[in-house]
């Protein structure tokens, strides 16, 4: 199964935690292209194919893609949009037509929202979408809001009855990862990783495979970086780790089957 997953810079987290699981799923081949904040609101449909508008969005996609900008939906089995909207804590206590308000905003306003229904315009094939990752919160944050919020389960629920007209279907966030209702674990928010550090830790992958060949044919092998992890900082509360990453990837290939 090939998939094509495009978002923001959440998806680093994931292509991390790819890579750590990769080997247990043969069969399945991902190709990742990000983007970071709303770059992404500047992809349009040409061609029956996602293109960039520009070429600042261009090189970002190819940067982070091997060398690809564009998306063929001709070459993927299915399609996972990663972040781009975000699932808000909701106060139990709002109305239900406030309920239902938030959640169609959740996908209809946004640029995972709008980037799913761009690409269902071109392809029939399965599209996923899984929003940005809830905050990390400490648990005195958790203690005192707790008994304000509607539940994640609920919330998730209203958004799939609006991505389900356009036959899309939502990835929730795995149970295991979050604290409450409406926040991640704090753990997984340690050394998260930004985009830029998966791109070299790539190259790095790269060159390995390039020695080993090298190696073989007699010739001197090329010098080798150490892997890199770039952090957001230890006060990032919104980019997860590979570790999310890794739960996240297995959720959705969960879905998927």
């Amino acid at each position: 199964m090939k998939i094509a997953a495009i978002g923001n810079s959440h998806i680093g987290a994931l292509k991390l935690g790819w890579d750590s699981i990769s080997k247990k799923h043969k069969n399945v081949e991902i190709t990742f292209f990000a983007a970071a904040r709303e770059a992404l609101r500047d992809m349009e449909l040409k061609d029956g194919k996602l293109v960039p508008t520009n070429d600042v969005l261009a090189r970002r996609l190819e940067q982070f893609s091997n060398g690809v900008s564009e998306i063929d939906p001709e070459q993927y089995d299915a399609f996972f949009i990663v972040g781009g909207w975000k699932i808000f804590p909701v106060d139990k206590r709002t109305s239900s037509a406030v309920q239902s308000t938030i959640a169609s905003d959740s996908f209809e306003n946004t640029v995972g929202g709008n980037l799913a229904k761009l690409l269902r315009s071109a392809t029939d094939k399965p599209i996923y979408l899984g929003h940005n990752p809830l905050r990390a919160q400490t648990k005195a944050f958790v203690k005192e809001f707790k008994s304000m919020s509607l539940s994640y389960a609920q919330r998730i629920e209203a958004v799939q009855k609006i991505a389900q007209e356009h036959s899309v279907t939502v990835v929730a966030q795995p149970d295991k990862t979050r604290s409450s209702e409406f926040s991640t674990v704090e753990k997984y928010a340690k050394s998260s990783a930004r985009l830029r550090s998966t791109q070299l830790n790539d190259a790095i992958e790269e060159k390995k495979k390039r020695n080993e060949k090298r190696i073989a044919m007699g010739k001197k092998p090329l010098k080798i970086a150490s892997p890199k992890n770039l952090s957001h900082g230890k006060n990032e509360k919104s980019h997860m780790n590979g570790d999310y990453g890794a739960l996240y990837m297995s959720a959705l290939l969960s879905t998927m089957k």
